[in-house]
């Protein structure tokens, strides 16, 4: 189930939408995913667009996107195939300005209808002034092509245009593979796609085609370029092998890049010795080079992970020559934090291992960013309670462990709440929801409360908390005899409880639930 967002209540300090959206720092655009109509926005987005509030309300995403409505909806689907929420896009602003952006898009549920709240971070400036392209480019004294997270070429240095005879206006918008992959190439072109979609970098020696159709002897080194843990675009690396330089300056350009990077290097002996690493590693853990030279990794460790974890990466490395996932490490400073690792091995020309390599990325934020959207995807935006996905999630897993324990099922909901919210309006309804839960968790303090649906309630008792069950739901009908303060409104409300119990009234979770909602039905006769 979506999250909820709920109309703005300037009383409410609290309110969900309003923080969220109203005083969001980035651009929100909350959108219809069935047609890509954007239904509203903020001011940030009125600022960053340039067009008003009226104006964006009646346009769509594809008015905005540089690219067609057939391509963004191919992202859209793939990235869903994927299990992402993050997209890479070209926005065009009002005044005709391009920038490229990040969206992040999390679903909502407004009014009963599922609505997409997307975050606008613009990256432009992230991309075209990272140190990283700007050492490329113009410093190397090798051929650079760059990249967009499409495959498109974004743009060529000059050495690109003496190597291979185009100009930079000429391959714009062209794929590498409609210039200069041979004919008998194109397997390699896809398989070099799929590893730069993976993360992967790529170093080989192969051939490429120049405009004159001169066939090359080229090394190519391809990466791919992340800003804030976001694949953004792909830098290719042309050596000509023709006229191969010293590689003293080569070494000296990647170090260079290496330097500059915000991704943690360390580079390491065949023994575990730690021959070299970069500033972002300092940043990131808090060791300087004259703390961590000829030592092991292994003083990172956090503790939280076993031998086994250890022995199934070491045996990734030496078996497959890589290894990539998250890892848990602690600073100079005693933090432990998360991480996202990738160890390679490097190899001399006759196949022996000489060095390691680990990149790292301090994944801090992210994780922090995911529990944030754990939480909107589990909780109740309104009254904080379990929503009924997880509740059905959680009953499953409950009825699969207890064996012959009893789990009892309280269904309920409010009277004549539909009534109360029409006549008073959904403030105070907001309000009458609140107060109710404020009674659940009072009455049920050890039991799992969750908030299904409008007012309907559900209340899982496991056996070790059945025994107090009749008085509990007593002393939520006690407390109900008192009327409710809702601001300008006193109210006397009453509740109607339904009762199943497992295994007698169900085996599954499903059906537990709807019997106690049948049950709660009978009862209102």
């Amino acid at each position: 189930m979506s999250p909820v967002i709920r109309s703005k209540d300037v009383n409410d300090s609290e309110n969900f939408y309003y923080t969220l959206f109203e005083q969001h720092h980035l651009p929100v655009l909350i959108i219809r995913p069935v047609d890509g109509h954007i239904i509203d926005v903020n001011e940030t987005a009125v600022n960053f667009y340039g067009y008003d509030k009226q104006t964006l309300k009646t346009m769509s995403i594809f008015d905005i996107n540089t690219l067609s409505e057939e391509a963004v909806k191919q992202k859209m689907t793939e990235a869903k195939r994927k299990n992402e929420r993050h997209f890479h896009f070209q926005h065009r602003l009002n005044n005709g300005e391009i920038r490229d952006v990040k969206v992040n898009s999390i679903p909502v549920s407004y009014h009963d209808e599922t609505l997409l709240f997307s975050l606008v971070t613009d990256i432009t400036d992230a991309i075209e002034h990272n140190a990283f392209f700007q050492t490329l480019f113009e410093q190397s004294p090798y051929a650079i092509m760059m990249m967009n997270n499409d495959y498109n070429i974004d743009k060529v240095n000059h050495h690109f245009e003496v190597l291979f005879g185009y100009t930079n206006e000429e391959v714009v918008g062209h794929t590498p593979e409609q210039l200069i992959y041979p004919v008998n190439h194109k397997e390699t072109f896809q398989s070099n796609k799929r590893m730069m979609e993976e993360g992967i970098v790529i170093s080989q020696n192969s051939h490429r085609q120049a405009k004159n159709g001169d066939v090359i002897d080229i090394q190519m080194v391809e990466m791919p370029v992340y800003v804030d843990n976001f694949l953004v675009a792909t830098c290719a690396i042309y050596i000509d092998k023709r006229k191969e330089q010293e590689m003293k300056s080569y070494n000296q350009m990647l170090a260079s890049v290496l330097e500059n990077t915000n991704q943690g290097v360390v580079i390491t002996n065949t023994k575990g010795e730690i021959e070299w690493i970069n500033q972002a590693y300092t940043t990131i853990t808090g060791y300087d080079e004259a703390d961590v030279k000829g030592v092991n990794p292994r003083l990172l460790q956090s503790g939280k992970h076993d031998k086994d974890f250890y022995e199934k990466m070491w045996h990734d490395i030496l078996t497959y020559g890589s290894w990539t996932g998250e890892i848990w490490n602690r600073r100079k400073n005693g933090e432990v934090f998360p991480e996202f690792l990738k160890i390679f091995s490097i190899k001399n020309e006759q196949g022996d291992i000489v060095q390691f390599v680990g990149i790292f990325i301090d994944n801090t934020e992210a994780k922090a960013h995911e529990k944030h959207i754990d939480v909107l995807e589990t909780k109740d935006t309104l009254t904080g309670l379990y929503n009924r996905s997880y509740i059905t999630q959680y009953l499953d897993g409950l009825l699969t462990d207890v064996d012959e324990e009893r789990v009892t099922l309280l269904y309920m909901d409010i009277d004549r709440f539909k009534a109360i919210n029409d006549n008073l309006g959904h403030a105070v309804g907001d309000k009458l929801l609140m107060a109710f839960t404020d009674y659940l968790k009072h009455s049920f303090p050890h039991a799992v409360l969750s908030r299904v649906s409008g007012d309907e309630f559900v209340v899982v008792l496991t056996e070790h908390v059945q025994q107090r069950c009749e008085a509990s739901v007593q002393h939520l009908f006690d407390q109900l005899k008192t009327p409710l303060d809702l601001g300008h409104h006193q109210l006397l409300v009453t509740c109607s409880v339904g009762v199943a119990t497992y295994p007698h009234d169900a085996s599954t979770a499903n059906e537990l639930l709807m019997h106690a909602d049948i049950a709660m039905f009978e009862a209102k006769k």
